[in-house]
């Protein structure tokens, strides 16, 4: 976690802790961990209003993968199609723990565009390719077949054990292009 964190401040993001069960949550047992997801969906309810049909910058497409014999479960494969150059995007993530049956915030990066290295890191990982002077993501469609769980030891190295809802939201002119819903099961793992 301080890994992940550290990161995120030489990266010059904001990262914002939130909710009221911090203690709740320092004294749960952690450590290494396996990630492994249980749902991807949509988000029912956005804090902005989707992007009109005529006016989408982008669609994605996505299903989780069959995990055949891979212990960290299934991928995440699909498209993200750039329906049109658009250089306002932002990305916000927010990360929530199940704490007594309620998901509470964890922490959060809000309105990080392509000058940032994380969203740098998080688009080489999804392959999608953008002009980074001007954030522009070229018209067009990029695969991706992403495994979850290599993507969280990305950024931390230890982790709470527990259920967990990470949600990603796509944003352009006070409009949500993209809105996902991953939740996962972290489990004791091993450190990678």
């Amino acid at each position: 976690m301080f890994r992940f964190l550290s990161l995120l401040l030489f990266c010059g993001v904001y990262v914002i802790v939130l909710g009221d069960d911090a203690d709740d949550r320092a004294n749960a047992k952690g450590g290494p961990f396996s990630t492994i997801i249980t749902k991807m969906q949509k988000c029912k309810k956005t804090d902005l209003p989707y992007q009109a049909k005529g006016e989408r910058s982008a669609e994605i497409t996505y299903e989780l993968g069959d995990p055949g014999d891979r212990a960290s479960g299934p991928s995440i494969i699909g498209n993200y199609t750039s329906l049109k150059e658009d250089p306002d995007l932002k990305m916000n993530i927010t990360d929530f723990q199940q704490v007594k049956g309620k998901w509470e915030p964890i922490y959060g990066v809000f309105g990080i565009n392509c000058y940032n290295r994380l969203v740098a890191r998080f688009a080489r990982i999804f392959h999608v390719r953008y002009n980074k002077q001007t954030c522009v993501v070229p018209k067009g469609t990029h695969r991706f077949n992403v495994d979850y769980d290599a993507v969280d030891h990305e950024f931390q190295t230890r982790r709470v054990y527990g259920k967990v809802l990470r949600r990603v939201v796509v944003t352009s002119k006070k409009k949500t292009v993209i809105c996902l819903e991953i939740e996962a099961e972290v489990a004791p793992g091993e450190e990678m």
